[in-house]
């Protein structure tokens, strides 16, 4: 799971950079590009060449990334091609956590979610919100501070997956001026993953 970790974490990377040469918005910073930006067409006579240059600067940077899609055939993360519903979640989320009886309730939350909208594929889940900044404890520790702690979060998401649900992990690379880990960020992140058999992160704000 950690090589899984650092393969999707490259493919993380990489799809804001596809995406924005496709669909002509602002790309994200990236060595000889940066401060690029992808206009639209101002006429149809344009559209032409504009087109041409996108595909040219998308050729380049897939080029530059050594890009070749052979990540998707990759059983530890293709399953993300067919994750089409997956809700941001807070872990004290009354329909996911029953305070009274101080235990995870995934089967009660699956079923309001199917439901009202019809299941979900995937959750994301996101403990640090709104507290992270009152005292020193990093994005991790409020990972370890839930109830149960990792063990509890290894349980929580066995749940999901006996029901068909694959389990992320917020990520805030913003999170700078917390207790330090002694370590990079993605080493702490893919361990705690493993350990909790988790399949992946969000990674909020990464360019």
């Amino acid at each position: 799971l950690v090589i899984a970790m650092a393969e999707l974490q490259g493919i993380l990377r990489a799809l804001p950079l596809l995406l924005t040469l496709l669909v002509g918005l602002p790309r994200p910073s990236c060595a000889e590009y940066d401060n690029a930006l992808y206009l639209a067409p101002v006429d149809a006579a344009s559209q032409p060449e504009w087109l041409a240059q996108l595909r040219a600067r998308r050729a380049a940077i897939r080029k530059q990334i050594n890009y070749t899609g052979a990540i998707y055939e990759d059983p530890a993360v293709n399953w993300t091609r067919l994750s089409y519903v997956q809700p941001q979640t807070h872990l004290f989320d009354r329909y996911l956590y029953d305070p009274v009886a101080h235990a995870y309730t995934v089967d009660r939350y699956l079923d309001d979610v199917t439901k009202r909208y019809g299941g979900i594929d995937s959750i994301l889940l996101w403990p640090t919100y709104t507290n992270i900044g009152i005292d020193a404890r990093n994005q991790f520790d409020y990972f370890r501070a839930l109830p149960g702690g990792l063990e509890g979060l290894k349980s929580l998401t066995a749940d999901f997956k006996a029901r068909g649900v694959r389990v992320l992990w917020a990520y805030n690379p913003w999170d700078q001026g917390t207790r330090s880990e002694g370590e990079p960020h993605w080493d702490t992140l893919a361990k705690l993953l493993k350990a909790t058999q988790g399949d992946g992160f969000n990674g909020d704000t990464m360019d």
